[in-house]
């Protein structure tokens, strides 16, 4: 059965290419092209990193080591917590799902996803490992062998979080189908995906306050200034706890060239894929009774009363057609759970930026550091995160919105106002979320890194032109090309003008760095002025053609004419 469902899905993958063929290839080359480029750049990044570590003798150790550590345990709970959003939905609420359960091999259901959320899991591992391996060949000379290790390494550490998040969800379901209140069963999709939310933050709770409670300089010992070389120690002692650990320290082996325990550093991995998968594989056996009462609806008979109810309405700030589309708007993004949750993952990337602010603000005021000794770096960084945080939110929210009015476009073209307002009902209500978003998330920083008032002020005015750009970009290609085929934002956003938003919007960001960067080195600020005002004739551009376009769309056509 598994085989007959992996050769469906590849002869969809065959028939994706039999129409339209030059703009699929080239929206195929255009995704490639990205992966190349990001990879190109992570590695030139971790190269220059490692090369400083060499020229840094008392941190040529314990630096890598700790960002090994770090990145693993980070990138591992984002693999987690993705793993949780794209399971939850693939077990029990993927359309078509049915014909497969209700034959006597349902097991392949939770077989078949777990395959189709480790490969989703993976890609992003592989964007980001394989060009640091290709880094640490070229600084430290690690050879061919020791990277095919690495790989391999790095593919048994995805598969174990994958199998165990996947376990963890069909062992919380069966938890909660087991407890009653009033002789009914409190299982609903809604508490099993908030219950795995809630697990899921307190993982990340712990796992921060282990790896970066306490004084980060002292764990460096940058306070002991006798000493010639850190220790790895402390970091070794501290990071010991997690999963990921074996995975970092054998990546630091072979920087390191000591492989003489590389074998069981990876015996260990396997050994923690091979209990996964054990667990996982016995949790199988609950999935179809669970599958079967998350189907159920829980709606209960109730003998009619004569009380009246008190009437009840959405919160609206006025009255008009257009408002109705605010309203709209928003419980499109709140009330889908689905929504909820990457709304959800979203945040708890901010969250962990955020954090690692206030780790370094922490410690600077603890050991009173001069902050101005880096101060440009440092909000260049806060700009670079907020670009492409927005972006992320942009892509997964506000690109997707014009496409998934394929399944409201009746109630849009009926309605008693013009089609091209629904553009700037779209426009001011991402803009007036995102805006307050971006700017909450620089108050907290710069609170955090005590930055002085003059440096926040520009930063806060070239932000909310970006912001501004980011988001206006993303809703004029949702606008010009909308996709009446699927409204899921996942495969809207490796469409055509899903992959140009990524690649523009990741260039534009970089551009604003660059240019920030020359500003505040220089003092140079032609640059700047000149990008920050091609900006806003770039949105006014985009302003004037995007609701124009909607007069053209299939959807209106369809229903106007």
């Amino acid at each position: 059965m598994t085989e007959l469902l992996l050769q469906y899905y590849r002869n969809r993958f065959t028939r994706y290419f039999q129409n339209q063929k030059l703009a699929k290839l080239i929206t195929v080359f255009l995704f490639l092209s990205i992966f190349g480029a990001l990879s190109v750049g992570i590695y030139f990044f971790v190269r220059g990193g490692l090369l400083f570590t060499v020229n840094t003798p008392y941190f040529k150790d314990v630096l890598p080591l700790f960002l090994y550590e770090m990145f693993l345990l980070i990138i591992g709970f984002l693999v987690i917590l993705s793993a949780s959003i794209t399971a939850l939905y693939s077990l029990f609420k993927r359309e078509n799902n049915e014909w497969v359960i209700a034959s006597p091999r349902f097991h392949t259901v939770p077989t078949y996803t777990a395959y189709r959320v480790f490969l989703s899991s993976l890609w992003p591992f592989v964007l980001i490992a394989l060009p640091t391996l290709l880094a640490m060949n070229t600084v430290f000379g690690i050879g061919l062998w020791n990277i095919i290790v690495a790989l391999v390494a790095i593919l048994f550490f995805v598969a174990f979080l994958v199998f165990g998040t996947m376990f963890t969800i069909i062992i919380i379901a069966y938890i909660l189908s087991k407890i009653k209140i009033s002789k009914k069963s409190v299982l609903s999709f809604s508490r099993l995906a908030a219950t795995c939310l809630i697990l899921v933050t307190l993982l990340a709770a712990f796992s921060w306050n282990q790896a970066l409670g306490g004084d980060i300089i002292a764990l460096f010992q940058a306070d002991d200034l006798t000493q010639e070389i850190a220790t790895i120690g402390p970091i070794a002692e501290r990071f010991k706890v997690f999963p990921s650990d074996p995975l970092a320290t054998l990546l630091f082996q072979i920087q390191t060239k000591s492989n003489e325990s590389t074998l069981a550093l990876l015996g260990e991995i396997v050994a923690l894929l091979i209990i996964s998968m054990l667990l996982f594989t016995w949790s199988k056996k609950f999935y179809l009774s669970l599958w079967q009462k998350l189907q159920e609806n829980s709606f209960v008979a109730k003998s009619r009363t004569t009380g009246r109810v008190p009437k009840s309405s959405f919160i609206r700030f006025f009255k008009s057609p257009l408002s109705a589309i605010y309203t709209k708007e928003w419980l499109i993004m709140t009330r889908n759970i689905r929504n909820a949750m990457w709304l959800f993952f979203l945040m708890m990337l901010l969250f962990i930026q955020t954090g690692l602010n206030f780790v370094m603000g922490k410690n600077i005021a603890v050991h009173q550091l001069n902050i101005e000794l880096f101060p440009s770096i440092v909000q260049i960084l806060q700009y670079a995160t907020i670009a492409y945080f927005i972006s992320a939110f942009v892509i997964r929210f506000a690109l997707p919105s014009f496409s998934t009015e394929r399944k409201t476009a009746w109630i849009l073209a009926s309605a008693p106002i013009d089609i091209a307002k629904m553009f700037w009902s779209k426009f001011w209500f991402f803009n007036i979320i995102f805006l307050v978003l971006g700017f909450a998330t620089l108050f907290v920083n710069f609170f955090f890194l005590h930055l002085n008032i003059g440096s926040a002020g520009f930063l806060f005015f070239l932000s909310s032109i970006s912001i501004i750009f980011i988001t206006t970009l993303g809703l004029s290609l949702g606008a010009i090309f909308p996709n009446f085929n699927t409204d899921d934002p996942q495969v809207i956003a490796t469409s055509f003008p899903g992959l140009i938003f990524i690649s523009l919007s990741l260039s534009y960001g970089a551009l604003g760095a660059y240019l920030f960067n020359v500003t505040l080195i220089k003092g140079v600020l032609f640059p700047l002025f000149s990008f920050m005002v091609i900006s806003l004739l770039v949105i006014a551009f985009m302003l004037y053609i995007s609701p124009r376009s909607l007069h053209h769309t299939e959807f209106v056509r369809k229903f106007t004419r």
